[in-house]
């Protein structure tokens, strides 16, 4: 994320990012917005400024429509 984001000019304070397990969280607590869909696991919840109402893809549908 990091060389995607330097190549792009663009900085973690303008992202959002989707994620649902233990491995998303280090890119959840960079990005300014972390969210996750209704069926993520406990501990991505807690870090998630955003929470879908739905689960799995319809949860990340309704995170896209956000924007």
């Amino acid at each position: 994320l990091k060389i995607v984001l330097k190549e792009l000019g663009i900085n973690y304070e303008n992202v959002c990012a989707i994620g649902d397990s233990i491995g998303d969280i280090p890119v959840l607590k960079r990005v300014a917005f972390p969210t996750c869909p209704n069926n993520a696991d406990e501990s991505v919840k807690n870090i998630c400024k955003y929470i879908a109402s739905k689960k799995f893809e319809e949860g990340v549908m309704e995170i896209l429509s956000l924007f």
